[in-house]
């Protein structure tokens, strides 16, 4: 839903080249969805879950 405000919490960095400068993609999950709560290093998270995010970026 647009403007909506959930409550967050940062998990991991992600470093990315966009035009040949380091861009920071922060990691963060929704602390009250019971999918991703649980995680408090993006280490954590199943590998496939990386993968998506790499591929999104």
């Amino acid at each position: 839903m647009p403007l909506t405000i959930i409550h967050g919490r940062a998990i991991g960095l992600m470093t990315m080249i966009d035009a040949g400068k380091p861009d920071h993609k922060i990691i963060a999950i929704a602390t009250e969805d019971p999918e991703f709560n649980s995680y408090h290093e993006a280490t954590e998270m199943p590998p496939h879950r990386l993968i998506m995010l790499r591929r999104f970026f």
